[in-house]
């Protein structure tokens, strides 16, 4: 003997488009989820990588003349020593405290 009753008119009538039995009546106008506000917080790592993908690429050729330059003791000079350390104390003085 089965333990499945027979199905009745009435719960035939409840049967939802998935074919499973529902008691709720469909919605005439679609309902609005409330949901918090999406939010993004970078965190101090994040904003120095954005910042080093913006560096233009190394120009190979000026770093091999500079590189054979060091290496044959003609590039350090006293002029370029006191560019370079204007250049460091320029930008220093330009940062943002």
């Amino acid at each position: 003997m089965s333990d499945i009753a027979p199905l009745s008119s009435t719960a035939v009538s409840r049967l939802g488009p998935t074919g499973r039995i529902t008691d709720r009546e469909p919605a005439d106008t679609p309902q609005r989820i409330a949901r918090g506000e999406d939010r993004v917080d970078l965190s101090d790592v994040a904003r120095y990588l954005q910042r080093t993908s913006e560096v233009p690429p190394m120009r190979e050729e000026l770093v091999n003349r500079i590189r054979q330059d060091i290496a044959a003791g003609t590039y350090d000079t006293a002029d370029r020593l006191d560019q370079a350390l204007d250049a460091m104390i320029d930008h220093l003085n330009s940062l943002p405290e």
